[in-house]
């Protein structure tokens, strides 16, 4: 993967404090999909996703209990990615970086 090809990346979180939470969920917003209540599906270059955690990473300052987890998918992962219901997921094909 070069510095400006796009990537899947599955981020799921658990943060505690609902105020917290919000800020995080709008943050994610900016960069994909919400898929559950804290998971979402994004496609990012390196900068976005520097961006991305650079966010975050500011938002969860300073709080031990609380996680996010950045799940850096291939093409080919994504493609064998099986889901039960609920609207297809993201591909690197459907996508457009403009």
């Amino acid at each position: 993967m070069s510095r400006n090809d796009p990537v899947f990346v599955a981020v799921a979180y658990d943060v505690t404090d609902d105020r917290r939470r919000r800020q995080v969920y709008k943050a994610l917003k900016n960069f994909g999909r919400p898929v559950q209540y804290s998971a979402f599906e994004c496609v990012l270059d390196s900068e976005q996703l520097s961006r991305l955690r650079q966010i975050l990473s500011r938002l969860l300052q300073g709080e031990e209990e609380e996680a996010v987890a950045y799940y850096l998918l291939c093409q080919d992962c994504v493609e064998r990615t099986l889901v039960l219901c609920g609207p297809p997921r993201l591909t690197l094909s459907k996508v457009v970086v403009v």
